[in-house]
């Protein structure tokens, strides 16, 4: 409820913005706009503002931490591969396999930690990278592992946003 309520307000400020930016180029043409005019310009003000605030808040993200990094360069266990669309944690397993779609705007690299726990109890992992840090932008991910790997029996999961898509 509270997010309906943050965006009326923010639409009804956006909409108050481009109306003071129009009625300050009226004062400066030294003439009335139309009100045509006047819906147009406020119309294309709010859609650039949300354009940016939308850019803003996607690129706010959070980020991988030192020690998730470090289980990159660790030779014990698991191995990790960077491939196409993610990263491959191989295991001892050999028929069943992790798919894990990452929460929203959360690099992909902090879950590295989890897969290689996972991938040294026998299941290996495939980690997808999303477009934006967010698993809504690409529902299927999964489906290029799946194609490209033959496991007996696939499992998808994922943390937050990315288990609600997958």
């Amino acid at each position: 409820m509270k997010y309906i309520i943050l965006s009326i307000l923010a639409v009804m400020v956006m909409f108050g913005i481009s109306f003071v930016v129009t009625g300050v180029i009226s004062k400066r043409l030294k003439k009335k706009l139309p009100r045509f005019l006047q819906f147009l310009i406020s119309l294309l003000g709010c859609l650039l503002l949300s354009f940016v605030a939308g850019f803003v808040y996607l690129s706010i993200h959070y980020s991988v931490q030192e020690e998730a990094l470090e289980v990159l360069s660790d030779p014990a266990g698991a191995i990790i591969t960077r491939i196409d669309g993610g990263y491959f944690v191989d295991g001892s397993g050999e028929t069943v396999a992790l798919i894990f779609y990452p929460g929203a705007k959360v690099d992909t690299e902090a879950y590295l930690p989890l897969m290689k726990q996972i991938a040294d109890n026998g299941v290996d992992c495939f980690l997808a990278d999303m477009p934006m840090r967010m698993a809504i932008f690409d529902k299927n991910a999964a489906d290029k592992f799946i194609t490209n790997y033959n496991y007996d029996c696939w499992m998808i999961g994922g943390h937050s946003m990315g288990g609600m898509v997958a």
